[in-house]
Order: C-alpha cells, then sequence, then structure tokens
C-alpha cells in the first residue's frame, strides 16, 4: 500500500547520499594528501636550487679571493651581491 502511495515520487534515499557523501570525503582526503606531497617536493627542489647557487657563488668567491669568506660583514654581502644573490 505505501509502495502504490509514493511510487510516482522519485529522489534519492538517506542511503545512497550518505554513500555519495563518504565517496567524496575519501576522494578530497586523497587529493588533500597529494597536493600536500607536492608543497614538500616543491620546497625541497627549491631549497636544492638556491644551495646550488650559494655554492656556485662561493665557489666564485674561492677563485677570486684565493680563500672562502667568512663572517657576515659588508663585503661578504658585496660579494654575494655581485654573484647574483
Amino acid at each position: 500500500m505505501l509502495h502504490r502511495m509514493y511510487g510516482n515520487e522519485k529522489g534519492f534515499t538517506m542511503i545512497e547520499m550518505m554513500i555519495v557523501m563518504v565517496i567524496i570525503a575519501v576522494l578530497v582526503a586523497g587529493g588533500v594528501a597529494f597536493y600536500q606531497g607536492n608543497i614538500e617536493k616543491t620546497k625541497v627542489t627549491k631549497a636544492r636550487a638556491q644551495i646550488s647557487t650559494m655554492q656556485a657563488a662561493l665557489d666564485v668567491y674561492y677563485a677570486e679571493s684565493g680563500e672562502y669568506p667568512c663572517g657576515s660583514g659588508d663585503e661578504f654581502k658585496a660579494s654575494m651581491l655581485g654573484a647574483g644573490l
């Protein structure tokens, strides 16, 4: 009798909606984890590039002066700026 009364109504049941919400939550969680992993890899890549640039600047400084710089005085800052840092 109830089936006949509501037979023409169309829509989703609560269980179907809950299943869809669970699927969406799983996909979002996976996407967030993937995104955070990529951010970390990008930071590491950027840091490695900066270290390589600094090493190149130190090599240039050593080639020109025969010694590595020490301290953080104005001469050191000027030499680093001259090397493009």
